[in-house]
């Protein structure tokens, strides 16, 4: 009876340790849920043209409790003078002038992620007149 007793107990714990294994694959930590930029308008590789007043980006798993910055440069490397405004899992850079010249444009971010971990990442996007 003391074998089958431990057997069934065996049993139970491979079957829990299976399921806590399977669980941590198919649902994983919050601790991967780094803020990842889904897109941006201009997007990243974008040529566009017309006048440009501001640069939104979409994030997913941004903490909105903590700061977040974000800018914009010109062909020469000056930082555009703009407004970063927060909307929830968005960053919007309200520009003071419109981006109207010819060139490639950056534009970095520094965003807290839900895990605590900050991002900090670039795109370009292209201005051409059309």
């Amino acid at each position: 009876m003391y074998n089958k007793a431990l057997q069934h107990r065996r049993h139970w714990l491979l079957l829990a340790l299976l399921l806590t294994l399977l669980s941590a694959a198919v649902f994983p930590a919050t601790a991967s849920a780094h803020a990842e930029l889904r897109q941006a308008s201009p997007d990243r590789g974008e040529v566009v043209g017309g006048a440009i007043h501001s640069i939104t980006m979409q994030f997913f798993n941004l903490d909105i409790t903590k700061p977040q910055d974000a800018k914009v440069f010109d062909p020469a490397g000056n930082e555009l003078a703009g407004q970063v405004n927060r909307e929830d899992q968005r960053l919007v850079i309200a520009l003071i002038e419109p981006i109207n010249s010819p060139g490639d444009y950056l534009v970095s971010f520094v965003v807290n992620g839900i895990d605590g971990d900050l991002t900090e990442e670039s795109f370009t996007f292209a201005w051409q007149e059309g």
